[in-house]
């Protein structure tokens, strides 16, 4: 009869010399970073400021509607909160 007992032991991470896990100190990226519009830093700083400029419109262009109706702000508020973040940690 087959027993669990008989069979070797699966390890799922490694040990120390003192039979503690090793514990990861910073959480390893399986994705190398790549920019992608190249390393060019002005083309990097252009697209971050278009991209800025278009979200700000985006946010005022819904602002005015929560401006003009209390149902539509309170259905839009928390998409322009969001939003707003977003540029706030552009």
């Amino acid at each position: 009869m087959w027993s669990p007992i008989d069979e070797p032991s699966i390890k799922l991470w490694k040990v120390n010399p003192y039979g503690s896990p090793k514990l990861l100190i910073k959480v390893l990226s399986h994705v190398l970073y790549r920019p992608i519009w190249g390393n060019d830093a002005s083309r990097l700083v252009e697209r971050e400021k278009f991209i800025s400029s278009k979200l700000s419109k985006y946010v005022d262009f819904w602002k005015v509607g929560i401006a003009q109706s209390p149902a539509y702000e309170m259905k839009m508020k928390p998409y322009v909160e969001y939003w707003e973040n977003v540029l706030l940690h552009l």
